[in-house]
């Protein structure tokens, strides 16, 4: 099952419809909400709980702070401004528990609205690079996330998660995806501490393990190949000097 965490300052007008969306969804075990706003959020049910730290903690930080409350296996982060159709829920759920890694929405995924869209089709795309919009919804094993520092608040989150899976990242592809994309992250209050952000972790957080992971299983991947061909040349070159002993006695 999923646990979900979804950051608010209460600015979507998709959260309630989106909350009630995942009440419903038979495969999520629990949602966990991070109230940034000052309001309270009168949201509480038997599968959703608000968490109210009092002050605005930012993205990253609350997607860590959710996290440490989750407890089902599998876990998507996810905007408070999204709408979808439920049995995505379902899909990437199944693909998590097969071996995925990471999952994230390709960029062609994402609609205004959903009225005139195709029936879903889902379908994942092994990727070794974040692509636009993938922070939007990224589900992922539980046990894989690695929290983000806490020194980047709003931007970069979903590179350092990206960059930090254990298993094949995927795009997630054949699905619509209703979203303003970044209707609270773009207002101009937040421009300086986004561009504090990106200083940030171009200076202090550039490795990327994920990719130095994927060259390695490369690189091993070569030289079992090697190793598997030159096994079979030394079996072949046996029998053949069988044989020829073979034929030297008649």
């Amino acid at each position: 099952m999923l646990s979900v965490v979804i950051p608010t300052l209460q600015q979507s007008r998709h959260l309630g419809e989106l909350l009630q969306l995942l009440q419903d969804s038979d495969v999520v075990g629990e949602v966990v909400v991070v109230n940034n706003a000052d309001q309270p959020l009168p949201f509480a049910t038997d599968k959703t709980r608000v968490l109210d730290p009092g002050r605005n903690l930012f993205v990253n930080p609350s997607w860590n702070l959710g996290v440490r409350h989750c407890r089902h296996r599998n876990l998507l982060i996810c905007n408070d401004d999204v709408l979808f159709d439920p049995g995505l829920l379902q899909f990437a759920d199944r693909a998590l528990t097969d071996g995925s890694g990471a999952i994230g929405p390709a960029r062609s995924c994402f609609r205004e609205e959903l009225e005139g869209a195709e029936p879903d089709r889902p379908e994942l795309v092994p990727t070794d690079r974040r692509t636009w919009g993938w922070g939007t919804m990224m589900f992922m094993p539980r046990r894989h996330y690695v929290p983000v520092p806490e020194d980047l608040l709003i931007w970069a989150g979903d590179d350092w998660v990206f960059r930090h899976q254990r298993r094949q990242n995927h795009l997630l592809r054949g699905v619509t995806i209703q979203t303003v994309m970044g209707s609270t992250s773009r207002q101009a209050r937040f421009s300086d501490q986004k561009n504090a952000d990106l200083v940030r972790f171009r200076e202090a957080y550039a490795e990327n393990p994920y990719l130095h992971r994927r060259e390695a299983g490369v690189r091993r991947a070569a030289l079992v190949e090697r190793a598997r061909v030159g096994a079979r040349w030394r079996v072949r070159r046996a029998r053949r000097l069988v044989r020829e002993r073979l034929d030297a006695r008649r």
